[in-house]
């Protein structure tokens, strides 16, 4: 609305600081004011004129402009003065780049010499900068296809939810077939007069406003016509097919399928909603030997379905080969040469038999051991390794036999043996003897002997491969003597392990605020009684570091200590310092117990 009005509230103030209005609530006979442009209800962008029409100039002191944004625009936007105009014309330049886009209140206040003040407002002006832009959603991988009907939802990008609603002109094939004056915009088009295969355009057009013009399309193909199948696998009546196998089907649709389905009578026994379309096809519980008949259909993306959907019969091949591990005997142990031998029957023939290996943790540890053809006659298939320990290492061991008939039904047999020895009497004699340990045969490795397997030592001591101190550049295995959380001798600290029991680990022989660690390391508190040496890093009081670590990159600097926090898998750096001596190491600050990994207190500490 655009109107002339006196001041109120805010501007009938100027009456009490010496300014005269009028009668701050009298009207002005004798002058008119006119706002010429901007007109309300106008689309701005740009830079704008602000062009005002006084009918007595002369009695005009000064023009001020301001733009205001209306309640429905984001509350934090703040007037803004657009300039002052003294004497005509009086034109102001209002940049609306400079402004949000939305809906605003242009107000422009003339100040009279005698001391008077009018207002002008022009409402609502749009301002939109941005260009917004037509699109079709459900249309944006083009073509469409269709049959009778689509339905098309028009939306505008980058458009401000508070302009006025723009009315849509909708054509198909360049003809109006209707408007919309406003949203949602959704259309549906009737297209039961147009040919299978034509191709029809429906495009939208923005009828009025500042994007008059703005215009989208959608293409789409007319199919009215069904997909045509034929079987390639099976391709001949009679074909014996195994109880769960692949039907593959040459398919003929010009714009695309959405699904393909394979049945026997009613029953959905395959069925497919994406290329590739091989159809699995599943039998289960039919009759071995028995006879079903398959038929194929498919419905194309427009909803046509097959007219004369293709139908062929089968023999149900339901039963799996039968398979019988002669060799190796279970549970028994090989140490040189292994054979392997499997009988395998099938009424319809065997069409191959695979040998391969799997470890303990049912991992298979070789490619195809061995592969028998149909060429192999009879009902035994074998083949053999010469030295299972030294290929496949010692352990236990699963032989696995996967059969396959001409049909494609497979049985899978597993049979348990082991590589190596089970017991002591199964190795070599020899002083001192030989042990049967991890199913090998070795002399067991005594405490602090180097080690490979984690049954190399002796009983109980364990193989850890911590190598020999702390931050040890090369991790090789020691027979460590296991512990609970207070077991370890003198010079050592119960370490836990992530799997498997703790070990009895060597501290360094070092202790802290001395020299007694390599060059670039120094000395930190493990527990009670040991010490570890490690990386001098560049971490200050409060750094972030890691417990323990041999990095330099996570440690902290000489004299500071990685104090655990949490869980322990992180810490912070603090100075390290002796709690009989607090004054000395800590100034004013107090030395605090540090935290030691067994839990016991001795007189470290840290400054906080």
């Amino acid at each position: 609305m655009s109107s002339v009005r006196w001041l109120t509230v805010s501007f009938c103030l100027l009456c009490l600081v010496g300014v005269v209005v009028s009668s701050c609530g009298s009207p002005i006979d004798d002058i008119d004011v006119t706002v010429r442009e901007p007109v309300e209800k106008q689309f701005l962008r740009g830079v704008v004129g602000v062009e005002i029409k006084v009918s007595s100039p002369k009695l005009v002191k000064e023009i001020l402009a301001q733009v205001v944004a209306l309640p429905d625009n984001d509350p934090l936007i703040r007037p803004r003065l657009l300039g002052r105009k003294e004497g005509e014309p009086f034109y102001l330049d209002w940049d609306t780049a400079r402004d949000k886009d939305g809906v605003y209140r242009l107000e422009v206040q003339v100040l009279l010499h005698d001391g008077r003040v009018l207002l002008r407002t022009v409402e609502p002006l749009w301002i939109v900068n941005q260009t917004a832009r037509l699109r079709f959603p459900n249309c944006l991988n083009q073509p469409l296809v269709a049959r009778d009907e689509v339905e098309l939802k028009i939306e505008w990008l980058d458009f401000s939810t508070l302009l006025p609603s723009t009315p849509i002109d909708f054509f198909v094939q360049g003809t109006l077939l209707s408007r919309l004056e406003e949203g949602p915009y959704v259309l549906k088009v009737d297209l039961s007069k147009y040919k299978h295969g034509e191709e029809i355009y429906i495009s939208a057009v923005a009828a009025k406003g500042i994007f008059r013009g703005a215009t989208t399309v959608c293409s789409v193909h007319i199919d009215r016509l069904g997909p045509r199948l034929r079987f390639v696998y099976p391709s001949q009546e009679g074909s014996t097919v195994p109880v769960k196998f692949s039907a593959n089907l040459e398919i003929e649709d010009e714009f695309g399928i959405q699904k393909v389905e394979v049945k026997v009578g009613e029953k959905i026994v395959g069925q497919v909603d994406k290329p590739p379309f091989q159809i699995p096809v599943d039998l289960t519980g039919n009759t071995h030997n028995g006879r079903v008949t398959l038929t194929a259909s498919a419905i194309d993306k427009a909803g046509n379905i097959t007219k004369d959907p293709p139908s062929i019969e089968v023999v149900v091949d339901a039963k799996p080969p039968e398979v019988q591990i002669v060799l190796p005997q279970t549970n028994a142990a090989y140490s040189g040469e292994v054979k392997f031998q499997a009988k395998v029957w099938d009424d319809a023939g065997v069409g191959r038999v695979d040998f391969y290996l799997e470890n303990e943790n049912g991992q298979r540890i070789d490619n195809i051991l061995h592969t028998t053809g149909e060429k192999h006659q009879g009902s035994l298939f074998e083949t053999s390794i010469p030295a299972g320990v030294s290929l496949y290492g010692a352990g236990k061991r699963k032989l696995v036999v996967v059969a396959t008939d001409i049909n494609q039904n497979q049985t899978i047999v597993k049979r348990l043996f082991i590589l190596g020895c089970k017991t002591a009497s199964e190795c070599p004699a020899n002083d001192p003897p030989y042990q049967c340990l991890g199913h090998r045969c070795i002399i067991p490795h005594k405490l602090g002997d180097p080690c490979e397997h984690e049954s190399s030592c002796e009983s109980p001591l364990v193989c850890y491969r911590g190598g020999t101190a702390w931050c040890a550049k090369v991790k090789i295995g020691i027979c460590r003597q296991p512990c609970d959380t207070s077991a370890c001798p003198n010079g050592y600290f119960c370490l836990p392990q992530k799997s498997g029991k703790p070990v009895c680990f060597p501290s360094d022989p070092c202790s802290p605020f001395t020299l007694n660690c390599e060059k670039g390391q120094q000395c930190v508190p493990w527990g009670k009684a040991s010490f570890v040496c490690l990386p001098i890093g560049g971490g200050g009081r409060g750094t972030s570091c890691t417990p323990y670590s041999c990095s330099s990159t996570r440690g902290c600097r000489d004299g500071y200590g990685c104090v655990p926090i949490g869980n322990g898998s992180q810490g912070r750096c603090y100075k390290l310092c002796d709690q009989d001596f607090p004054r000395r190491d800590c100034g004013t600050l107090g030395c605090v117990n540090f935290p030691l990994q067994d839990k016991n207190r001795n007189s470290m500490g840290y400054c906080q």
